[in-house]
């Protein structure tokens, strides 16, 4: 066997461990029907080892479930929204975001990127917050700058992190393994446009939650349901 044989088949070889680690990195092969969407999904392989991210309980007798885009614009200005609502339930309410980027942003994939590694420092929400209201500034970042202004929110947004963390940690595997995995399982719940909300694996009509008084009315006739006192329905800003 000559030379450039050798060279060939050694480029077939590479190719084809390139395809099968790319397989792997992206969820390939996983029973993405065996997890339970509605509720919180712990630390797996399957996710890469990053289990949801959630305000509020994991084990809540509310639990809705978010799918978002962080380059969406009807994602950016309901956050402070689902924020507010999050956070003004405490045990009562769970709210697990889920990445599901869109084609036809080009740093949709990047920006979630930027987020999850600021979640491997305890950060993930101060991250998403930041980047939905400066969505404008990277949106249109290129390449070559997004990286940058990724880091400039992140330490605006955390002026106690690891600003050099955070950039090693954007070319962790791991993170494209769970985004992988979110959208995967937005995929089952045939997902067309973010933000989707769930509840009990059902999707919620975008005039309930489109709307804070109607979006607590929603939530407050499910906790009732199951028991619980949902409590006086704090007033908006």
């Amino acid at each position: 066997m000559n030379k450039t044989m050798i060279a060939i088949l050694a480029a077939i070889f590479v190719g084809f461990a390139g395809l099968v680690t790319w397989s792997v990195l992206n969820n390939q092969g996983h029973d993405f029907a065996s997890f339970d969407s509605a509720r919180f999904i712990a630390p797996d392989p399957a996710n890469g080892n990053i289990g949801d991210h959630i305000r509020g309980n994991p084990d809540a007798p509310v639990i809705i479930v978010e799918w978002g885009d962080f380059s969406c614009s009807h994602c950016a200005q309901s956050n402070p929204m689902f924020k507010r609502i999050a956070d003004s339930y405490g045990d009562k309410v769970g709210w697990i975001y889920r990445h599901f980027p869109l084609t036809g942003y080009q740093n949709s994939l990047s920006a979630a990127t930027a987020v999850e590694a600021a979640g491997f420092q305890g950060y993930f929400w101060e991250m998403a917050d930041a980047m939905f209201a400066n969505q404008a500034l990277w949106y249109n970042a290129s390449e070559t700058t997004r990286t940058d202004i990724y880091a400039q929110i992140f330490t605006r947004a955390v002026p106690e992190g690891d600003v050099d963390q955070l950039r090693a940690d954007m070319a962790n595997r791991d993170i494209s393994t769970k985004i992988n995995f979110d959208k995967n399982l937005g995929k089952l719940k045939d997902i067309k446009g973010t933000p989707s909300l769930f509840y009990d694996g059902h999707l919620i009509d975008g005039g309930v939650w489109s709307d804070e008084a109607k979006f607590r009315q929603f939530i407050n006739e499910r906790l009732t349901a199951a028991g619980v006192d949902p409590g006086a329905i704090p007033q908006e800003d």
